[in-house]
């Protein structure tokens, strides 16, 4: 323990004398970004300053890839056909070049300092000596299992401390190329699905020769080991850009992780297994090792203006055992150098002792991170562990709340409700016991009395009127849906002002359940303004009840409009009913119970869809069979009605910006 307070004493002590946010405010080209509570980018220290250029005294030519080890960096040198070996110091130390290079694009090291080139244009992998000597070169796979048209293009490599020789292959669309060491072809490992969507499904529905038709998944694009020879890669065209696979190919990051969307190029690991990656934008990105995002920043020189720290076009990244990264800036023949801040320091001494499981060794240094970042989520989220290990229950759940990490905050709550139901649960049974038992006492007393006469007889009128008379019968739906479609179109037992009464208690059912629902069981939406909500769910309303009305009267339906809308609004009553208790006893729940609380959700859904084809097979007067088909017909509107009046908006806009141009225009000629 005194050791850990003695290093955190250390780190606020370079803290204080290097600033990270007097660096930021004095000539740092990027600002810097951590994840907040809700997953968004939020301002924080920074984490990696430009100090220099690795290469300043060695000229590149289209420097493609870069991997550090023993204070060396191999740089694979495209153009040049070679690969360039620098120092720490920017000194250069050797020039590795044989006559087979073609067109190195990716270099390795292995544990026994062998140099592993991969050449697209030469097609091969090179397994090369420090002494620039050629001991061996992996061509294309002669085993039929590789497959006779799938092309061999090596763009870059690695190689396992067992031997084995991990590829990737420009277009190998199965996976990453797998060897052993003897140059065997063992098989293909994580493939990626092949990415879908409507606009493909069209494309393959009627332009079945479309490159959007195309099904292929798209082949990872670059590859990196860590320390216990775990693979990771990195993919585009798919959510997970990058993965940490296992043996069977799955992605074993967590669930949670933040996928960039840039166009990742490479990844680089460090010796303690911290991830770093750089997209041709030039974002990069800091990630730990269970994949959660710890920084970010954008080196992109988009002005041109070749700062120190700015890329023009980042192809590679490395980091060498002191943290620091080397960044390829390719159209430059550039290596850029980031020196890692104190602040760093201090989140990686937090994340390592929490990923080790000493959760109450780590609490000062989030403790120390909240203060100077306040909402640093992953800093909330590991003090809210070390409070829960110190039996802090309360303390604990405000940081889960406040880094929304609905996991942590779940398993708290669950002690918490334990702890509160042993303590007083007798109490609360009791009093629920007594409640009841003085209500049946209480109601065999006024049934003697006149006050009970009197307000039975007030209900009675009240019922006799028309408004309250259709709004109980309404709920005739639960008993005898049929017979109530047949009173509200044959016997005028509903009216327009019950289905909007209705209407309006389902919009504010919806809005209470996105509002108002326990911490745990909040739906994204709520992040939504209530306007929009409100807007969205009465045009899908409004958008059924039109085009269906329409599509039946083509089919000969014998329902009005009314008669429609009266029953799709009645249908939506066992979702009022039954949400607006779940919403409440939500607040009580913990993610134990999450599968009851979405199944009993989903049958209130799941009703209201069968009583809304009840009601079009009775409105209507239709066959099951022509039922389906009409509730088909009548979806497909729907989806054509919301494109036509998407377009209608877009071209309004359109029309208006032009409109607005025109005048800007004439006014300006008018003055000048």
């Amino acid at each position: 323990m005194k050791r850990i307070l003695s290093l955190l004493a250390v780190i606020l002590f370079v803290s204080v004398l290097v600033p990270t946010k007097a660096i930021a405010s004095s000539g740092i080209p990027y600002p810097t970004f951590t994840l907040g509570a809700s997953n968004e980018f939020i301002y924080t220290q920074t984490a990696f300053i430009p100090i220099g250029i690795l290469n300043r005294n060695t000229l590149l030519n289209a420097p493609e890839d870069i991997y550090y080890k023993d204070g060396n960096f191999y740089i694979a040198d495209s153009k040049s056909k070679r690969v360039v070996v620098i120092n720490e110091h920017g000194e250069e130390v050797k020039i590795i070049k044989i006559d087979e290079f073609v067109l190195p694009m990716g270099v390795f090291v292995d544990h026994e300092d062998n140099i592993f080139v991969a050449d697209k244009d030469a097609q091969a992998v090179f397994k090369v000596s420090q002494d620039g000597i050629l001991l061996q070169a992996f061509y294309r796979p002669d085993s039929p299992l590789y497959g006779k048209s799938t092309k061999y293009l090596p763009i870059k490599v690695a190689v396992a401390s067992n031997g084995n020789i991990y590829i990737i292959g420009e277009g190998a669309t199965n996976g990453v190329i797998t060897l052993n060491y003897t140059g065997e072809f063992i098989g293909y490992i994580g493939i990626n699905k092949a990415p879908t969507s409507l606009r493909k499904f069209f494309f393959n529905l009627f332009v079945p020769d479309s490159e959007l038709a195309d099904t292929v998944p798209p082949s990872p694009i670059n590859i990196a080991l860590d320390s216990k020879n775990t693979i990771f890669t990195v993919n585009q065209q798919i959510r997970e850009t990058f993965k940490r696979l296992n043996f069977d190919g799955v992605n074993t990051l967590q669930g949670n992780t933040y996928y960039p969307t840039s166009g990742l190029v490479d990844i680089a690991i460090s010796d303690n297994n911290y991830i770093y990656l750089v997209s041709k934008n030039g974002d990069v990105y800091e990630y730990d090792s269970k994949g959660n995002m710890l920084f970010a920043f954008n080196c992109f020189d988009y002005n041109k203006s070749q700062i120190m720290g700015l890329v023009d076009t980042p192809s590679g990244i490395e980091v060498d055992d002191k943290g620091n990264l080397y960044i390829i800036d390719k159209s430059n023949n550039k290596i850029q150098m980031y020196q890692k801040t104190p602040f760093v320091d201090l989140v990686h001494v937090a994340v390592e002792l929490f990923n080790d499981g000493r959760y109450i060794e780590s609490k000062p240094y989030w403790t120390e991170i909240i203060k100077q970042n306040a909402s640093f989520a992953l800093a909330r989220s590991g003090l809210g562990y070390a409070y829960f290990k110190e039996g802090k229950n309360n303390e604990a759940l405000e940081q889960f709340y406040l880094a929304r990490n609905y996991s942590g905050y779940s398993q708290v709550y669950w002690d918490i409700r334990n702890e509160y139901i042993q303590q007083y649960g007798s109490m609360w049974l009791s009093i629920i016991i007594g409640v009841f038992l003085l209500y049946k006492i209480a109601k065999k007393i006024l049934k003697k009395t006149p006050v009970y006469a009197y307000s039975l007889n007030t209900i009675n009128k009240l019922k006799e009127r028309k408004l309250i008379h259709d709004l109980f019968y309404a709920f005739n739906i639960f008993k005898k849906p049929i017979d109530t479609f047949y009173g509200l179109q044959r016997e005028n037992k509903a009216s327009y002002k019950s289905a909007l009464i209705i209407l309006g208690l389902f919009v504010a059912t919806y809005l209470f359940g996105n509002y108002g629902s326990g911490f745990l069981f909040r739906s994204s939406t709520y992040l939504t303004g209530a306007y929009l909500q409100i807007i969205n769910v009465l045009a899908v309303f409004i958008g059924y009840v039109f085009v269906n009305y329409l599509i039946s009267t083509l089919f000969d339906g014998e329902g009005k409009f009314k008669d429609l809308f009266i029953a799709t609004s009645y249908c939506l009553l066992p979702f009022i009913i039954i949400q607006v208790p779940l919403t409440i006893v939500s607040h009580v729940l913990t993610y134990n119970e999450m599968f009851v609380y979405s199944m009993i959700s989903q049958i209130s859904i799941l009703w209201c869809l069968i009583l809304i084809i009840m009601s079009i097979q009775n409105i209507h007067n239709f066959s099951f069979k022509r039922t389906l088909f009409n509730l088909l017909v009548t979806l497909f509107g729907v989806f054509m009605l919301a494109l036509i009046l998407f377009f209608i908006y877009m071209f309004t806009n359109q029309l208006i910006d032009y409109v607005n141009t025109i005048i800007k225009e004439v006014m300006y000629r008018v003055r000048y």
